[in-house]
């Protein structure tokens, strides 16, 4: 019994850490995600408005 246990808390520890590094890489996808789609909106917030408004209007 004692071998069994040792096998599952080493397999659950290599799954978790299989996890927590999926997670990371989902959190770093989405971050870059989420700055691609706003820079993207503030070009062409800036472009639609026009240069006379100025950046002021492309960040509200």
């Amino acid at each position: 019994m004692g071998k069994i246990s040792e096998a599952k808390k080493r397999a659950n520890k290599k799954w978790n850490d299989k996890n927590r590094v999926k997670l990371l890489h989902l959190n770093i996808l989405k971050k870059l995600v989420i700055s691609i789609i706003t820079s993207f909106f503030i070009t062409f917030a800036r472009q639609t408005h026009g240069k006379k408004d100025g950046v002021n209007s492309s960040l509200l």
